[in-house]
């Protein structure tokens, strides 16, 4: 009997060192996955980062009550979403209030004209692109 539950403990013993390898194992696959899926997601990102940089605001200027302006779609595929923004300054390029304005489906080619209606008397003003996505 005792030759039995020797046999039986070092048994569960084994199942036990190779169930905490298999366990192991599956982690380390697991992080590898994760560090795949972070670095594809930060080359997503540096792509959108240097996407905006591509895309050019023109023809930007105040016309009484409002600020308009227009960009075009240069990057060669369909822009899901375009976001604007404009921050309001005082004098000393502190800021006083902002506001964004955004499209969707911007195809290849494609010029958005964007405008801003401007409530109060904001003379100094910064456009630039907040946020573009191609999902």
């Amino acid at each position: 009997m005792k030759k039995i539950l020797i046999g039986a403990g070092i048994g569960i013993g084994v199942l036990m060192i190779v169930g905490i390898f298999i366990f192991m194992f599956i982690l380390a696959g697991i992080g590898k996955t994760a560090d795949v899926v972070d670095k594809e997601f930060t080359k997503q990102e540096q792509k959108i980062v240097d996407d905006k940089n591509k895309l050019k605001l023109e023809n930007v200027k105040r016309e009484g009550e409002y600020i308009r302006g227009s960009v075009t779609n240069t990057l060669g595929y369909k822009i899901s979403y375009l976001e604007i923004g404009v921050k309001y300054l005082d004098k000393d390029k502190v800021k006083l209030n902002d506001d964004m304005t955004n499209t969707t489906d911007l195809e290849k080619g494609e010029t958005w004209k964007f405008e801003f209606m401007v409530f109060d008397d904001y003379n100094n003003y910064e456009i630039k692109i907040n946020d573009l996505s191609n999902y």
